[in-house]
């Protein structure tokens, strides 16, 4: 049974991030359809998380326990005091799957090491590959035919094939190209490593094409104006570099080297081959009302600085100012959780961060330098993007974190599990979180089919100004759980005479 969840999870892992960002079924919004491969990743290691907790304990610290115990109590009591409990308990139980999840691939770090880091790796390069193919073929087209809007400009693309739209997110793969950015930000720093380990195996034109890969993906960042992918990246780089200094030489060496191929093929590309395409985004120096965003996240916060608003109300129709994400994730957990809440996660997060550093500088190489690089920069890029939110990036977040989780475990020669004396004791204390589980399956699956309707009540209610938004410089995507991310749509009844509209 164990094994079968493991496989299904492997698979399931494998096609959310390797393939659906080139490859989409069609079947609903691409948005959406991430978000339920996530669906079923977490599904898969929930119930691999609770089969392993019916005979094992984690191996924390009692002040650990209690420190997780505090947090959740409080995010409890603001659960409670939400407005819409189910829309809050979703996204505090989305939360406590992926930190399952981690659990689950940290387990099977230290049980296969080898075999876990080759599946790593090999996801987020097949990832690089599949895409890079698939832009290089879009951009070559670009340059073929001059009226093609070549990458990352598909998003406006118009493809009719008998009488309708198949490509209604062009053919970016993504709902908006910093969804792809998000990935990148976790990924490079892997790729890098990746490249190093394996150069010593390969053969000269093997090392050539991973060079390129990665010099492609560098340019990637670069076409669509990353800036947060970009800077934290830098700034990661540097604290990593003061951190490990001798020891980061060669990961910082590799990364300037590509970095700079990746900036030589953007220029190359979008001045000289195809000068009409994507090309200047990097001269941006605008926020992107970030700073607006910020201050009515603030304010949400004085106006509830105990227990919040409640998790994922910031996107409530039915509040003041309503927006479903202030590209702060900081800012976010903060107004929604309140103050106490965010208090007590952040020092278990900060805490957590602190004694991964401290077991990387006591035995380094070049695998935790690009480990604490790719952590330090999403926890960087996280304070001005959605990082934290979109479905594709929590999973790979989760993925590298549980690498690190294992690694931190093997190195202090500590098992991630202890066996039980009591197997009752573990089934009790696994059916909570099986309600859980049976609770956010039933949730999710019941809203699926009711998608594009609350997508067109929205969009009717925006469009005729029924509701009142938070003004931002984006007129049609609101993503947070879900594509149309506000939450409390459903329950807004509409006449009659506007549903025939």
């Amino acid at each position: 049974m164990k094994r079968v969840l493991i496989i299904l999870l492997g698979v399931f892992v494998f096609i959310a991030l390797a393939i659906s960002p080139s490859i989409s079924a069609g079947l609903t919004d691409i948005y959406n359809e991430k978000r339920l491969l996530q669906s079923a990743v977490l599904l898969l290691g929930s119930l691999s998380f609770i089969y392993s907790l019916f005979h094992n304990k984690l191996n924390l610290a009692q002040h650990t326990i209690y420190l997780w115990g505090s947090f959740f109590l409080l995010i409890s009591i603001s659960i409670f005091l939400s407005q819409h409990h189910g829309w809050a308990l979703l996204e505090i139980g989305w939360y406590v799957c992926l930190l399952q999840l981690a659990f689950v691939l940290a387990y099977l770090y230290q049980q296969f090491p080898q075999i876990f880091e080759r599946y790593l790796l090999l996801t987020i390069i097949s990832f690089a590959t599949l895409y890079s193919i698939r832009v290089a073929g879009d951009l070559i087209t670009g340059f073929v035919d001059p009226n093609w809007p070549s990458w990352p400009d598909h998003t406006r693309s118009v493809i009719m094939f008998d009488g309708e739209n198949f490509a209604k997110n062009g053919f970016l793969g993504f709902k908006n190209v910093r969804f792809f950015n998000h990935l990148q930000t976790w990924s490079i720093p892997v790729l890098i490593y990746g490249y190093i380990k394996y150069q010593p195996k390969l053969t000269f034109g093997f090392r050539a094409l991973f060079f390129v890969l990665l010099s492609f993906f560098w340019m990637l960042a670069f076409a669509s104006g990353a800036r947060g992918t970009l800077l934290s990246l830098l700034i990661s780089s540097v604290i990593v570099f003061v951190l490990f200094k001798r020891q980061s030489k060669e990961w910082i060496k590799k990364g300037l080297l590509t970095c700079l191929a990746g900036f030589l093929l953007y220029i190359i590309i979008f001045y000289v081959l195809i000068p009409d395409g994507s090309g200047k985004a990097l001269a941006r120096t605008d926020s992107s009302r970030r700073l607006e965003l910020w201050g009515a996240a603030w304010q949400a916060i004085k106006s509830n600085p105990i227990w919040g608003l409640g998790p994922m109300h910031m996107a409530n129709v039915n509040s003041q100012n309503p927006i479903t994400s202030p590209h702060n994730i900081y800012l976010l957990w903060m107004a929604e959780w309140g103050i106490p809440a965010f208090l007590v996660g952040g020092f278990i997060a900060l805490k957590s961060m602190h004694k991964w550093i401290r077991s990387a500088l006591s035995n380094p190489c070049v695998k935790k330098v690009a480990l604490t690089i790719s952590l330090i920069a999403g926890m960087i890029h996280s304070g001005v993007s959605g990082l934290l939110i979109t479905p594709l990036s929590q999973i790979l977040f989760v993925l590298l974190l549980g690498w690190s989780i294992g690694i931190y475990y093997s190195g202090r020669n500590q098992p991630l599990w202890i066996k039980r004396n009591n197997s009752f004791n573990g089934v009790l204390k696994s059916i909570p979180l099986l309600i859980l589980t049976i609770f956010l399956l039933v949730k999710v699956s019941s809203m699926v089919p009711h998608l594009e309707e609350n997508k067109e009540k929205f969009q009717y209610l925006n469009r005729n100004k029924k509701i009142e938004l938070f003004p931002t410089s984006r007129a049609t995507i609101y993503p947070r759980f879900w594509e149309q991310g506000f939450i409390g749509i459903e329950q807004i009844e509409l006449s009659n005479e506007i549903q025939k509209q």
